[in-house]
C-alpha cells in the first residue's frame, strides 16, 4: 500500500510539473529578456545564461534536459520559426550562432568532439512548448550519424533515400567549416510550401566532413512529419561513447 501511494504521488508531482511546463510558454523568454540581457547590459555578465551576444541578438542558455544540450535563443522577442523576422533580409544568422556555441557542449563533454557527431535542430511549432525561438545544440543520434555517413546528400535539395527518425526529410550539403549560409530561406525558397506555413517546418544542421572538406548537412521535414527535428539528437550523447 505505501509503494502504490508513493508511486501515486510521483505521477502527480510529473503531471504537475508537465502541466506547469506547458502552462509557461514564455520562460525562455523571461529568462533571456529579464535576467540576462539586464545582466550583460550592466556589465554583470551573462546572468543566468552562458553567453549573451547583444551585437549579435543571440544568448546561449544550459538546458535542464539533457547532460550536455545547450540553447541559442535570440535577445529580442521571435516567437519561433513560424515567426516573419527569421526571414527578414537583415535577420541575424541564428544557426551560425549557435554552431559557434558548440564549444560549451564541447567543455561539458570535457573534450573535443567530431563535427559530424554535432547537430542543432529547431522544432515546428506544433511540436514545441516555449514561444520563443530556440535551437538546441545536442549530440547527433548514432544512427542517424551513420546513415549520414554512408549515404552524405549532394549539393541540391533532394528527398533522403532513408527516413531519420521514422520521418522524411528533404536534405542537402553545404560546403565550408563555418555556417555562412543562414537555412531559414534556404529551407523557406527550397522545400514546396515552406514559405508560405514556415511554422510547420523542422529544420535540422548536422556538422559534416566530406571528402571535398568541412561542411553542413542541412535537414527540412518533408510534409506530413512530426515536426520534430529534435528527435535527431540524443541528450545522452551515446555517439561518444557516453
Amino acid at each position: 500500500m505505501r509503494n502504490v501511494v508513493i508511486a501515486a504521488f510521483a505521477a502527480i508531482t510529473l503531471a504537475g510539473c508537465a502541466e506547469h511546463h506547458v502552462e509557461n510558454p514564455n520562460v525562455l523568454w523571461n529568462i533571456v529578456h529579464d535576467k540576462c540581457v539586464p545582466a550583460a547590459e550592466s556589465g554583470k555578465g551573462p546572468g543566468d545564461c552562458t553567453k549573451v551576444d547583444l551585437a549579435g541578438h543571440g544568448a546561449v542558455l544550459k538546458d535542464r534536459d539533457g547532460a550536455y544540450q545547450y540553447l541559442l535563443i535570440p535577445t529580442n522577442r521571435v516567437t519561433g520559426i513560424e515567426d516573419p523576422l527569421v526571414l527578414a533580409p537583415d535577420a541575424p544568422n541564428w544557426f551560425a550562432e549557435a554552431w559557434d556555441a558548440r564549444n560549451y557542449l564541447e567543455a561539458t563533454v570535457g573534450h573535443d568532439v567530431p563535427r559530424d557527431a554535432i547537430s542543432l535542430a529547431i522544432n515546428s511549432t506544433r511540436a514545441r512548448s516555449q514561444n520563443q525561438l530556440h535551437i538546441h545544440i545536442d549530440c547527433l543520434t548514432p544512427r542517424v550519424r551513420d546513415a549520414l555517413r554512408a549515404n552524405p546528400p549532394s549539393e541540391n535539395w533532394e528527398i533522403y533515400p532513408t527516413e531519420l527518425s521514422d520521418d522524411t526529410y528533404y536534405a542537402r550539403r553545404l560546403q565550408g567549416a563555418e555556417l555562412r549560409e543562414n537555412p531559414f530561406p534556404l529551407v523557406a525558397d527550397a522545400v514546396p510550401g515552406a514559405r508560405a506555413d514556415m511554422g510547420d517546418q523542422t529544420i535540422a544542421v548536422v556538422g559534416a566532413s566530406f571528402p571535398s572538406g568541412p561542411g553542413f548537412v542541412l535537414l527540412a521535414q518533408a510534409p506530413g512529419g512530426s515536426g520534430h527535428a529534435e528527435a535527431l539528437q540524443d541528450q545522452a550523447c551515446k555517439v561518444l561513447g557516453k
